[in-house]
């Protein structure tokens, strides 16, 4: 394999460091219109709440959004983006990324595939085997997983998990999708909760379109 120039090592490292640069110029995207370009410009919502967890990022503080959302405005790509980012330039982050329904889970991991598969070759880390809707990064040893709110729960010890959830499970990056729309949202948040790394520079994003007067995310 060919060495990085030292251009390429300096482009490398603002890609690393800085989110936006790196969304602009290597983040490929499918839009409403069904063009692939880079995510070079955000809405508003998507915006505000990038600063948020930047900001989190700055001072040091585990980052908790809670976000309640119209359609069509982006949530979901920006956070997949950003823990894209995290995890294919960062050591041993492990990011969970629920979504409310099986159907929407592998377009999901194939925003994720369009990722990486869209990186400059240089910056591509290394990936293990995928599975289904498991990447996994060698080079780092970080990993992104995206699974479906009605996973049956299952028991570890004494403690419920849900969707895979477990006792022994340890996540850096959460990301509950259409929360409202879960059918074990309460379960799932108790399990998550514990599991959830409370050092700095985590992120849990729960968001969703609206479902009642009811419902844990309601709470």
């Amino acid at each position: 394999m060919l060495q990085p120039t030292p251009a390429q090592c300096e482009y490398a490292a603002r890609c690393r460091d800085d989110f936006g640069f790196c969304a602009a110029n290597e983040l490929q995207i499918v839009d409403e219109d069904a063009n692939t370009r880079y995510l070079d410009t955000l809405y508003p919502p998507q915006a505000a709440l990038l600063q948020c967890i930047l900001d989190d990022f700055a001072i040091g503080r585990p980052s908790r959004n809670i976000v309640l959302k119209a359609r069509r405005h982006g949530i979901s790509t920006l956070v997949a983006a950003l823990y894209f980012w995290l995890c294919a330039f960062r050591e041993n982050l492990s990011a969970l990324i629920i979504t409310d329904k099986k159907e929407d889970a592998a377009p999901l991991f194939r925003m994720h595939q369009r990722f990486w598969d869209g990186l400059s070759p240089f910056l591509q880390p290394e990936k293990g085997t995928d599975r289904e809707t498991k990447m996994r990064f060698r080079d780092f040893g970080s990993e992104i997983a995206i699974r479906w709110a009605g996973s049956a729960l299952k028991r570890v010890g004494n403690a419920q998990g849900a969707a895979g959830v477990g006792r022994g499970d340890r996540f850096s990056l959460v990301h509950f999708s259409e929360w409202a729309h879960y059918p074990n949202g309460s379960d799932l948040y108790r399990a998550v909760k514990i599991a959830l790394s409370k050092r700095p520079g985590t992120v849990f994003v729960g968001e969703s379109t609206a479902n009642g007067m009811s419902g844990h995310f309601h709470e």
